[in-house]
């Protein structure tokens, strides 16, 4: 028997997955944490309080857990130590498989602005891993996602590119904190050196089904 765990099972990603995994195993087998882990609604499941800002608890709330998807929490500014603590915690409990969810290309020159959480939680341990890109079956530009919504609108939706600075501007006039804008803006700047461009074919080998195209997947 094997158990699994998600951590941020209240959020939106956690959520999704936690109610995929309930579809495929046994609610028993299955170990659902949260920083609120009252709010999470899974009949049969085990809920369990687990907050990365309070390492202390972290390896008890992931003891007897075999699987962990450790979903990376959106704490910007503190969220590093916390995801190490939880990487660490893992490994001191026992769990035999951690899956981080990470970005594309988490390297030192990546310019978006999260990438070196990613890459310090990821280089956290010791261990051996694998890093899976997962991607949808085509690379999406500007142009693509304006065309859908063009056809989904019925009339024209046109593409104005502007410089990060104008960018970050924008966002701020529009009620944004600066920090908030300059990070949108720095994975403008991973999209126009390639970062994001890459497609695999991760999603089919692993589920043994083909990436849904977004223009289905919006339909």
């Amino acid at each position: 028997m094997t158990t699994y765990g998600i951590t941020g099972a209240t959020g939106q990603l956690g959520s999704l997955a936690a109610d995929l995994l309930l579809q495929q195993v046994d609610p028993a087998d299955v170990v659902l944490l949260s920083r609120s882990p009252e709010k999470i609604a899974a009949a049969g499941a085990t809920t369990r309080a687990a907050d990365f800002d309070s390492p202390e608890g972290l390896v008890e709330a992931f003891t007897g857990i075999d699987e962990l998807l450790l979903v990376s929490t959106d704490v910007l500014g503190s969220r590093l130590e916390g995801q190490r603590a939880a990487v660490e915690a893992a490994a001191k409990a026992g769990v035999r498989r951690v899956l981080y969810t990470s970005v594309p290309d988490p390297s030192e020159d990546n310019p978006a602005l999260v990438a070196p959480d990613h890459l310090g939680a990821l280089l956290s341990t010791d261990v051996d891993d694998t890093a899976l890109d997962v991607t949808g079956p085509t690379s999406v530009t500007a142009d693509d996602i304006a065309a859908l919504a063009a056809e989904r609108r019925g009339e024209p939706v046109q593409v104005v590119q502007v410089d990060d600075a104008a960018y970050v501007a924008g966002l701020e006039q529009a009620g944004l904190p600066t920090f908030v804008a300059e990070l949108l803006a720095s994975f403008g700047t991973a999209i126009r050196e390639g970062r994001l461009a890459e497609v695999t074919s991760a999603v089919e080998d692993l589920t043994g089904r083909p990436a849904t195209p977004l223009a289905t997947a919006l339909a």
